[in-house]
């Protein structure tokens, strides 16, 4: 399988971005640019790496991102 189309649980993705678990949860549920997620079924849900690898990229990368808006005020 290919690494981009890997599935990743909410624990992998806490390691791979150095962060704790409730904050993936959160990227999850954030409301203007969540964190994509796959739901295989009840209770099993994934991220797969190249949705991972897009959605940092659109936050560090993104020049309309709000949060970087917000701190140059």
């Amino acid at each position: 399988m290919d690494q981009e189309e890997q599935l990743l649980t909410y624990k992998e993705v806490a390691e791979y971005l150095h962060v704790s678990i409730t904050q993936v949860y959160r990227y999850v549920k954030e409301p203007m640019n969540p964190l994509p997620r796959i739901v295989l079924s009840p209770g099993t849900v994934r991220i797969r790496m190249r949705d991972l690898i897009a959605w940092t990229h659109g936050i560090f990368d993104n020049p309309n991102n709000e949060t970087a808006e917000k701190e140059e005020k």
